[in-house]
């Protein structure tokens, strides 16, 4: 009915009062919530009902589909069902999710090169979290790079090269994944320059610098110097650039500080 006064449409909203997930075991719920656009109700029971979105559920089912993926399942199916009250204006959801088979890593091979010390190199074969006959995950495989760059760049070789391949066989399920770890040169610190410091003293910025000039370098301690600077509750704000030496192999830094007001 349209309302000749006001110039609107008389539609009553629909409220979801309940959602339940079925057939979920790989993913959390936690995480199903945090990638679909429809909301769960509160469990606080005077708590306003989330408006229900038809169009939206059904987008929902795709991004399950697709959140699955990301944990090694390709072939997940997800529907959902609906519930009304009486009056139309409450529904309750039904997520039902066929979670398929996963992927399964059959090989993994990390071609590590140049002349590692065995703590790096066991370091970075202990925190792959790719795992021989275990699902494949594509998050993981992403994140391997990652933590490999982050740990050569603790220990002195902050450009460090990574490739990295995937093949993955959908009807056989299974996936073969391979990384080429080219760590580049080994490099240390050298200078540190204060800029921005009016009142503080340069001195009373450089004693909370967590290495030495000769030291080899780690993004870490770079991190741990920022934060313990800013710790010292003088500064609204403390920024740490990186200065490449390529030829000499050295880091110099440039730390530019920003006093707080009184």
């Amino acid at each position: 009915l349209v309302n000749s006064v006001l110039g609107e449409t008389d539609q009553t909203t629909v409220r979801i009062s309940k959602v339940k997930v079925k057939g979920t075991r790989a993913v959390s719920i936690k995480e199903i919530k945090g990638r679909i656009a429809t909301e769960f109700p509160s469990l606080n029971p005077f708590a306003k009902k989330p408006e229900f979105d038809e169009e939206a559920l059904k987008e929902d089912m795709i991004r399950i589909q697709r959140l699955y993926a990301d944990h090694g399942y390709y072939d997940t199916e997800a529907d959902y069902k609906l519930k009304y009250n009486r009056e139309k204006n409450m529904v309750e959801i039904t997520i039902e999710i066929k979670e398929g088979k996963p992927i399964i890593l059959k090989d993994l091979n990390i071609d590590i090169q140049g002349e590692l010390s065995k703590d790096i190199r066991k370091k970075i074969l202990d925190s792959v979290p790719l795992k021989v006959n275990k699902t494949f995950s594509p998050i993981d495989y992403q994140a391997t790079k990652g933590i490999i760059s982050s740990i050569l760049a603790d220990n002195g070789y902050p450009k460090s090269d990574i490739e990295g391949q995937a093949l993955v066989n959908r009807v056989e399920k299974w996936a073969k994944v391979s990384f080429k770890v080219n760590p580049g040169v080994l490099y240390r610190f050298g200078s540190v320059n204060v800029e921005g410091n009016e009142k503080v003293a340069t001195n009373i910025i450089k004693r909370e610098v967590t290495f030495k000039k000769g030291d080899i370098y780690s993004t870490r301690k770079i991190n741990d110097t920022q934060a313990r600077i800013f710790q010292l509750d003088l500064f609204g704000s403390v920024l740490i650039n990186t200065n490449f030496d390529e030829e000499q192999k050295i880091a110099n830094l440039n730390i530019k500080v920003k006093e707080r007001k009184p």
